[in-house]
C-alpha cells in the first residue's frame, strides 16, 4: 500500500503538473496575440512658445550692378547685371514695423567741397550711391534719397550775377542741370542763418538748352520781362535738429524734395526718402521729404518692394565709379 500510495504520489504529481502546464499554454498565448484584441488610444499634451521682441529686416538682393550707362543717362533694369528692378524688404522680425527710409552715401565729407569728385578725371572720386533714385511700387516716380552737389571750382563765363560775392553750382539731375546761386556776403558769410536767399534756375540746363543762367535781379520769376529761363528765390530756414544746415521744400522738375545747404555754403543736399538728413527739421510734414513706407503697419513675414534707377550726371569719369550703399532703416 505503502507503494502504490507512492506510485500514487508519484502520478498525481506528475498529472498535477501536466495540468498546470495544459492551463498555461492555452492563457498565455491568447494574452499576448495583439491582432486578436487590438484597440486605439490618444492623448494630447500642450505645446507653449514664447517669441521675443525684434525689430530685423532681410534685404534683398544685397548688391545691384549697373554697366554700359552714358553721362546723363539712367540705369535701370536693362543695364542691372541680373535685370533686378530694385530690392525687396521683408519683415523678418517679430514686431510690426511702422516706417521705413533710406540713405545713400554720397563722394567726399559734408562741409568739405575740396572732396567734390567733378573736374579730377577719376572714376574712384566719384560714389555710385550718390546716383541712386527710388520709386515706391506701381508709381514709375523715382526720386534721390540724398543727393549731395557742391559749388563749381572755376568761373563759368555764361553766368551772370549782380555784384558781390557769390557761390554758384548745379543740381545735377540726370541729363538735366539746374544752376542755383548764393550770396556770401550776407549773414556774415554763413549759410545756415535763416533768411538765407538761395536762387534757383527755373529752367534746366542740357545738351539743347542753356537753361537759367541771368541770376542777376532783373531776372527773376515774377519782374517785368522775366521769361521761363528766370530765377526763382528760395528763403532758407536754419534747421534746428542740424544747426550747421537751413534749407526749404522746393519743386524740381515737378518733383518735391527738402533742399539743405552747408553753412560753408558751398555744399549742398537734396532729398526725398531721407527724413534724418540735415533739413528734416524744417522739410518733414509733407511731400516734399517723406518716409517711404508709413502708416499701415508692415507686418512680420510681409514685405514691400523699393524700384531702383541711377541717374549719371554729365561729367563723370569712364569706368567703374566707387561702390555706393543703400541703407534702409526701419522702426517701430
Amino acid at each position: 500500500m505503502e507503494k502504490e500510495n507512492g506510485g500514487s504520489k508519484l502520478i498525481l504529481f506528475t498529472v498535477t503538473i501536466f495540468l498546470a502546464l495544459a492551463i498555461i499554454s492555452l492563457v498565455f498565448p491568447g494574452i499576448t496575440k495583439a491582432s486578436d484584441t487590438a484597440t486605439n488610444s490618444t492623448d494630447t499634451g500642450n505645446v507653449t512658445v514664447t517669441i521675443e521682441t525684434m525689430t530685423m529686416i532681410e534685404i534683398q538682393p544685397t548688391a545691384l550692378s549697373y554697366s554700359n550707362i552714358l553721362p546723363g543717362g539712367i540705369g535701370n533694369s536693362s543695364n542691372e547685371a541680373q535685370n533686378f528692378t530694385g530690392i525687396q524688404i521683408e519683415n523678418v522680425g517679430s514686431t510690426n514695423i511702422s516706417t521705413i527710409w533710406f540713405n545713400t552715401t554720397y563722394p567726399g565729407t559734408l562741409g568739405n567741397a575740396s572732396t567734390r569728385p567733378f573736374g579730377k578725371g577719376l572714376k574712384g572720386e566719384y560714389d555710385a550711391g550718390n546716383f541712386v533714385v527710388i520709386s515706391k511700387e506701381g508709381v514709375n516716380d523715382y526720386y534721390y534719397v540724398n543727393r549731395v552737389d557742391y559749388n563749381e571750382t572755376r568761373s563759368l563765363i555764361y553766368i551772370k550775377l549782380d555784384s558781390g560775392s557769390w557761390y554758384y553750382g548745379r543740381i545735377r539731375n540726370g541729363s538735366n542741370e539746374y544752376f542755383w546761386v548764393i550770396n556770401v556776403s550776407q549773414n556774415g558769410g554763413l549759410c545756415n542763418e535763416s533768411g538765407t536767399e538761395f536762387r534757383l534756375g527755373n529752367q534746366s540746363h542740357t545738351r539743347t538748352q542753356t537753361g537759367t543762367v541771368d541770376f542777376r535781379s532783373t531776372n527773376k520769376c515774377g519782374q517785368a520781362g522775366a521769361g521761363n529761363d528766370c530765377w526763382r528765390n528760395i528763403t532758407l530756414t536754419n534747421d534746428p535738429d542740424n544747426t550747421d544746415w537751413a534749407a526749404a521744400n522746393i519743386t524740381l522738375g515737378g518733383q518735391d524734395y527738402c533742399l539743405a545747404v552747408h553753412k560753408n555754403c558751398d555744399t549742398i543736399m537734396l532729398s526725398h526718402w531721407n527724413t534724418g538728413a540735415p533739413g528734416s527739421g524744417v522739410c518733414l510734414g509733407g511731400t516734399y521729404l517723406e518716409n517711404f513706407w508709413s502708416g499701415n503697419p508692415l507686418y512680420p513675414g510681409n514685405s514691400t518692394a523699393a524700384l531702383v534707377n541711377v541717374r549719371v550726371p554729365y561729367g563723370v569719369a569712364a569706368g567703374q565709379v566707387k561702390t555706393g550703399y543703400i541703407r534702409v532703416w526701419a522702426s517701430t
